[in-house]
């Protein structure tokens, strides 16, 4: 259960970011690597449904703070993992988490425009269906020049 005391952010990402980073610094001082490292901005965990909103839709913000601390950090893959969240329950007014499946399916598609290089989800064909409509939207922007 979230602590409602920690739901309170200047900046959703900045903060998000900073805490990654510190995490990451942490992690690299025990003898970790990056490329052993996978970032996940802990959607639904001690945020609101406007914080869960900011960061899948601006996961590229995140790794911009990310690259201001550290430019190889902010390289690491993001895995996000909205499935089934309360807040997609608020927005489509669903109790029942099994009936968020298909709010499931538009925020991972959104995480994976916006940059999320992970997913996870409770329904794996809805997923995978996501991350091909996903996958081929971000192939067809590169392939136009259309962002």
């Amino acid at each position: 259960m979230q602590n409602h005391d920690n739901l309170h952010y200047g900046d959703v990402c900045k903060d998000v970011a900073s805490e990654f980073y510190q995490r990451v610094s942490a992690a690299e001082l025990a003898g970790i690597p990056l490329w052993r490292i996978v970032a996940d901005p802990g959607i639904g965990f001690s945020k609101s449904c406007e914080h869960n909103l900011e960061l899948i839709s601006n996961l590229p913000s995140v790794r911009r703070e990310i690259e201001k601390f550290s430019l190889g950090a902010s390289r690491v893959p993001f895995l996000v993992g909205p499935s089934r969240k309360r807040f997609l329950g608020e927005i489509c007014g669903k109790l029942d988490p099994a009936a968020r499946d298909p709010a499931t399916v538009a925020a991972v598609t959104g995480a994976i425009l916006g940059g999320a290089n992970i997913v996870r989800v409770h329904n794996v064909g809805f997923g995978v269906d996501a991350a091909k409509v996903g996958d081929a939207l971000l192939k067809h922007r590169r392939k136009t020049g259309k962002f």
